[in-house]
Formats: C-alpha cells, sequence, structure tokens
C-alpha cells in the first residue's frame, strides 16, 4: 500500500483548476454577541484560507468597503447588496449565513456560497453544535468549510488523484457524502416515483453501522451533503451499504426474501470507499464522496 500525502492543502491544490476569490461577510446574528458573530466569521475564514486554490479577501478590505458604502445608506444590508460589495472586492463567489443560539449550549449556522455574478446559491452547508461554541469553533467550521468548497473542486481532477492509487494513513478525515444518483434500473420505483421504497445510505466499521442517511423515496440525482468527522482505522474494513429494504442487520439486508435491492460498495482492510471520487454500483446508479484531513 503506497503511503499517500494525505494533505488537505495538497489535496485541495490539485482539485481547483485556478484560484477563486472569496468574500466572507458576517453572519446573521439571531441571539449572539457580536464579538461571537465576528469570532465566528473569522475562524471560518480561517479554515478556507487553509485551502490552497482559495484567495479569501481581507477582512480589513470588507470592512473598509462597507464603511464607505454604508455613508450613503440606512438599515439591514440586503443579501443582494453583499453580493455587490464582494463583486466590488474582485471576489467571484461570496459566503452569507446566519448563525443562532437556540439553548445556551445549542447553536445552530447555516451558510451558502453565491456566484456574484449570477446570484445564484452554488452550495449550501448547515451544522448544529449541541455542546456549545467550543464544538461549533473546533468541528463545525471546518465542516462548512469543507462543504461549501466542494462545488468548486475539478470531477476531472479528482479522478486523476483518485486513480494515483494514493493511500491514506491512520489519521482523522472529514468525510463527505456529496450526492448519489439512484437509477430506476437499480431500485424498483423510477426516477420521480415518489411512491417507492425509502432508500437509506449506512456505513460500516467492520460490522458495526456506525453512520446512517436516509434519502427519502426519491431517486434519479439526488443532493446528499452530509458531512462526518471520523478517524480512519487502517486495521479495519470499511463498507457502505445503499439499500431500499428496510434495515434488520448486516446479515440480512439485500439477502432476505422481500426483493428489496441493496447494493454493498467493499473496501480491503487499510482502505475505504472515501478515497475515490464517484463510485458507480447497479447498472447506472453512482454515488460521489470526498475525503478532507481534518487539520486540528
Amino acid at each position: 500500500m503506497i503511503k499517500g500525502i494525505a494533505s488537505l492543502l495538497l489535496f485541495i491544490g490539485i482539485c481547483f483548476s485556478q484560484v477563486t476569490t472569496i468574500a466572507v461577510f458576517d453572519f446573521e446574528n439571531n441571539g449572539l454577541e457580536a464579538h461571537q458573530v465576528r469570532q465566528i466569521t473569522s475562524r471560518l475564514e480561517s479554515e478556507l484560507v487553509k485551502i490552497e486554490g482559495l484567495k479569501v479577501v481581507e477582512r480589513n478590505k470588507i470592512d473598509e468597503l462597507l464603511k464607505e458604502q454604508r455613508l450613503q445608506m440606512s438599515g439591514f444590508i440586503k443579501e443582494d447588496y453583499l453580493i455587490d460589495v464582494g463583486k466590488m472586492l474582485g471576489a467571484k463567489q461570496v459566503v452569507l449565513g446566519s448563525i443562532g443560539r437556540i439553548t445556551d449550549d445549542y447553536y445552530t449556522i447555516t451558510a451558502k456560497l453565491v456566484d456574484v455574478e449570477t446570484s445564484e446559491m452554488i452550495q449550501s452547508a448547515d451544522y448544529d453544535a449541541e455542546n456549545g461554541l467550543i464544538q461549533l469553533l473546533k468541528d463545525g467550521l471546518k465542516i462548512i468549510a469543507s462543504q461549501l468548497v466542494i462545488e468548486n473542486q475539478s470531477t476531472a481532477t479528482l479522478k486523476t488523484v483518485n486513480d494515483s492509487k494514493t493511500a491514506i494513513d491512520s489519521k482523522k478525515y472529514i468525510i463527505t457524502i456529496n450526492k448519489i444518483y439512484l437509477d430506476g434500473d437499480a431500485f424498483k420505483s423510477k426516477p420521480g416515483d415518489f411512491f417507492g421504497m425509502p432508500v437509506r445510505i449506512y456505513l460500516f466499521q467492520d460490522d458495526k453501522n456506525i453512520w446512517e442517511i436516509a434519502l427519502g423515496r426519491g431517486k434519479g440525482l439526488i443532493k446528499v451533503g452530509k458531512t462526518k468527522i471520523l478517524m480512519f482505522n487502517p486495521f479495519t474494513s470499511y463498507e457502505l451499504l445503499i439499500t431500499e429494504d428496510i434495515f434488520l442487520n448486516k446479515e440480512t439486508v439485500g439477502v432476505n426474501n422481500t426483493g428489496f435491492k441493496a447494493y454493498w460498495i467493499k473496501s480491503k482492510k487499510g482502505e475505504w470507499p472515501f478515497v475515490k471520487n464517484k463510485i458507480l454500483f447497479g447498472n447506472n446508479s453512482y454515488i460521489e464522496l470526498s475525503q478532507m484531513v481534518y487539520d486540528d
């Protein structure tokens, strides 16, 4: 097994075909202190700066331009105005969002990446921190950053990286299930048929179910966008299961007499599916995955 240089900077540096300039604006505040919102915004900027291929507009330049423009306006700054400000700053994309405090220990954050030319949303991300602001700052913003930039990555270059047989070692990773396409031939119900059996994705570490994602009854292309922080153990095996059966246990799913379909994506010990970008199953179905090293 070839030892891979599983570095976030190298991985994303290869994935980006050119430098993309991004401006991050302060999030809409729902129940936090103003300095906390600024701290969260700054931390998200720091996570994005770590990604080679991204150029983040300096905070003082944003503040200077906003101060200058606010002399001619009053009241709440609308999103379309911030998009225009991002364009003035030379950004190709802007990050907008909101953060709220539900209880003393429960925080929720929602972010979106917007193209300044079309005003269309490129990607969205969200995270709920049930253990306070520390969890949000330590883990949540890393996940938000990884989810936001995934659409900027070049699939063609990712394929080159994944075909290079680069292996992974015992480290903590941010793993993401980005999209899945469920073809009608792979499952009983056809695309657009919302009356078929619901589909779920399971991740097993050896025989233990460690992650479960419900996709609902829809078929065709589904944007999943689910992320998990996980320590990779090279001495265990990892398997993905995609099934429209009611889950019973690992031994009976897909081999019982119900007739429901189930597909296994298996990896050898020392490997896992997230090192690949796109995995085919069935005749025309596929799942898109990604991984990033968790940088403490």
